[in-house]
């Protein structure tokens, strides 16, 4: 028999809380339409004095509020898988490798060539010893 057995485990870390937020662009109008016909329906209202317009201001508001939250719903939002390796320093480097990279592409001297190279070898060094285990 083999002493090899595998071992499971969970590492359990926190979660940064899930980011909610609306998209303005898929809002489904028909929908925000019928909602907005319901609450306000044929708004005919009295109005005499400032109280009331302020009272029938705000329930024009609560509508097209209502209304909004429902014709476009809240959705999480998907962010960027980031690594944890990657750093500041790192995208400095990543940065002027690029820069002397174009300097050199344009010029096509040698001598911006070898510190393009140069550059590049020191960011990927640097890369490499973040990267690795």
């Amino acid at each position: 028999m083999s002493d090899h057995r595998r071992i499971n485990f969970l590492l359990e870390q926190d979660k940064p809380a899930s980011r909610y937020c609306r998209n303005p662009r898929s809002t489904n109008w028909e929908v925000f339409d019928n909602e907005l016909s319901q609450s306000i329906g044929l708004w005919i209202g009295r109005v005499k004095s400032p109280a009331d317009i302020e009272r029938e201001l705000t329930r024009v508001n609560s509508a097209l509020i209502n209304a909004y939250k429902k014709a476009c719903p809240l959705r999480k939002v998907r962010g960027r898988h980031r690594v944890p390796w990657w750093n500041n320093e790192l995208k400095k480097l990543k940065i002027k490798a690029n820069r002397a990279f174009r300097i050199a592409y344009k010029s096509g001297s040698e001598e911006d060539w070898s510190a393009s190279e140069m550059t590049y070898s020191v960011s990927n060094g640097a890369l490499n010893s973040t990267h690795s285990p």
